[in-house]
């Protein structure tokens, strides 16, 4: 009796910290990551670059990046990282095996170089704890730079998985929050080394913390309090966008009203207010030439408040940009240039949404009814934040549009909408929540087989049949004579430089894979960032971001695009210019890039009178 009584003893002190569906489902996620991170080429995030530079300063004891004049902010970078960094560049096509090995003995050297990044001066440092204890552990014991990066990976994914079950276990996690930690895009940046991944889990975590103060109120224990007053102080000086998240300390002051409760709620709003102020100040972004400090553009638009709601109105009423917002909220992977085909967004869609209405809950409404609420109101005030930040440090001032948001800046949001509406509503609990959980295993699955395919196709794999190449030539016999070669118009801030791509309705020419494009450097190196759009037939856009660097004077840049039946393009402004695109000019004011194509079926067009 006394055995079965210390027996029964143990499983409940075991049951307080271990729950076996919660970890049955970290573990899947857990798992989904792990494939997903041995097929994801390192670097292959949205500015994961920058991100890797100040995890590394991290661990040399840098909070704050240096602020050299004439330059962005930045900091002292190992020349071994550097050379590696290089490696793996934003507008890589297809990885070779070569690439791949000489990537993987370069070593740490102890030169430090200078480099900027300024767009993560404004993150609190902390947040980068997983990756920089990775690089430095790396760098300690001998690791070459790619093993160190892979070691902060992991470190990054455990401290993930650590976080989400800790919050599973605070607060129990409906069917809908599960679906948007399982869309593509989520996944993608867990099972990288960026920001993203880390920053989703703490807000996953100060949310649950947040819902189980809401229930317990007078009762909640101590531990939880002090968790949830660290968790927000650090998300929300790390992502400008959070900051709205602050308000969710305002109701804890009125279920326990005591001064260790008072602290819990002013030490994080003094630690963030002063982080943001010491951050806008000593950050440096000359990236964008936005013609005004952040400071000045912040005030500006406070003190016209219907300003900023003039130009978000413009920004909304594109729908180009509502179709991105939607497609890369779900998954973009890569650097936003690898898109999944057109139904896979509707598949994710329609289970997300079907998820959504199966995990409407009124449980414990009534005890939980204002918490709730205010989830609700913080994630749409959280979606204003997200254009605002975007708008006065990305945005050239003044603006008419605001550039720079992706979908996945809304996930937050997202998980905030999610715990309001779905409140508690447990895994497997009813007809409706066994249906929703099991939506949610076939978006995990999903996600994933849908994510390693077109992962391996963007980096590894050739997309075209095993055919010999063909070559096949463009041109108009009666016009061919009297054309000529010239450079386009150069791209700047104000003027954004025309694809012109020939009819190939009558050519024979397959779906498009490849595209090159013959800019002009005008003899020189031109700095800063451009984006690529192509337009198919049916009136999808594709975009790329490319570094002008890397194109070499009168030489043809190739962009991998998803297969189909291109028509035009246009090359946008981003933080340089100076560059051209040469064109064959026929009579009568025909214009057509020069261009190489290349289609699925390894067909090669070019265009007769280009070089």
């Amino acid at each position: 009796m006394v055995k079965m009584r210390q027996f029964d003893g143990f499983k409940l002190r075991i049951s307080r910290y271990f729950d076996l569906q919660t970890s049955v489902v970290v573990a899947l996620l857990l798992f989904a990551c792990l494939i997903l991170s041995s097929v994801i080429p390192p670097l292959k995030s949205p500015d994961e670059h920058d991100h890797i530079e100040r995890a590394y300063l991290l661990g040399k004891g840098v909070f704050l990046l240096d602020q050299p004049e004439g330059k962005s902010s930045g900091g002292d970078i190992d020349s071994g990282l550097l050379e590696w960094q290089n490696r793996y560049l934003p507008s890589q096509d297809k990885l070779s095996a070569e690439m791949i090995s000489s990537a993987k003995q370069i070593k740490w050297t102890g030169e430090r170089i200078y480099n900027p990044s300024p767009g993560t001066g404004y993150y609190f440092p902390v947040i980068y704890l997983p990756q920089a204890a990775g690089l430095l552990i790396g760098e300690l014991v001998g690791l070459t730079v790619e093993n160190s990066y892979k070691l902060s990976r992991m470190l990054a994914l455990v401290s993930i998985a650590l976080l989400i079950y800790s919050a599973f276990r605070i607060y129990p996690v409906n069917p809908l929050v599960l679906a948007f930690i399982a869309m593509p895009m989520t996944l993608f940046q867990m099972s990288g080394a960026g920001l993203d991944g880390v920053s989703s889990a703490v807000a996953v975590f100060t949310v649950a913390a947040f819902m189980r103060i809401s229930r317990d109120r007078e009762m909640v224990s101590r531990w939880v309090q002090y968790a949830f007053s660290i968790a927000i102080a650090v998300l929300a000086s790390s992502r400008a966008q959070t900051l709205p998240l602050l308000l969710l300390l305002v109701p804890t002051l009125f279920y326990k009203r005591d001064k260790k409760t008072l602290l819990v709620v002013v030490i994080p709003l003094i630690s963030v207010i002063a982080w943001t102020l010491i951050a806008l100040k000593t950050t440096v972004d000359l990236r964008v030439p936005i013609g005004e400090s952040t400071v000045n553009v912040v005030s500006y638009y406070l003190l016209h408040p219907f300003q900023f709601f003039s130009i978000l109105w413009n920004t909304l009423s594109n729908d180009n940009y509502l179709t991105f917002y939607y497609r890369s909220f779900l998954g973009i992977l890569g650097w936003l240039d690898a898109p999944f085909e057109r139904r896979y967004y509707t598949y994710f869609t329609v289970m997300i949404l079907t998820v959504a209405v199966l995990s409407v809950s009124f449980n414990g409404v009534k005890k939980e009814l204002f918490g709730r609420f205010l989830l609700v109101v913080v994630a749409m005030i959280s979606v204003l934040f997200v254009y605002f930040a975007l708008l006065v440090t990305w945005t050239p001032h003044p603006a008419e549009v605001i550039s720079g948001v992706q979908g996945r800046y809304f996930l937050i949001p997202a998980i905030m909408l999610a715990y309001g509406i779905g409140g508690d509503y447990r895994l497997f609990f009813g007809l409706r929540g066994k249906l929703a959980s099991l939506l949610v295993l076939c978006i995990l699955l999903s996600s994933l087989t849908a994510s390693v395919r077109l992962l391996l196709e963007r980096y590894y794999l050739t997309l075209f049949e095993i055919l010999p190449q063909e070559v096949v030539e463009y041109s108009d016999d009666d016009a061919q004579l009297l054309s000529e070669v010239l450079a386009g118009p150069a791209l700047s801030e104000s003027s954004s430089i025309t694809i012109r791509m020939p009819l190939l309705d009558n050519q024979g020419f397959g779906r498009i894979r490849r595209i090159g494009v013959l800019f002009g450097t005008h003899m020189r190196e031109n700095p800063g960032d451009a984006e690529i759009f192509f337009f198919t037939k049916s009136g999808e856009s594709y975009r790329q971001k490319f570094r002008l660097s890397d194109l070499n004077d009168n030489a043809y840049k190739y962009f991998s695009v998803p297969p189909d039946y291109y028509v035009s393009g246009e090359v946008r402004y981003l933080t340089g210019g100076g560059i051209s695109a040469w064109e064959l000019h026929y009579p009568e004011s025909q214009v057509i890039t020069c261009l190489k194509l290349i289609s699925v079926c390894n067909q090669s067009l070019i265009i007769n009178g280009c070089p």
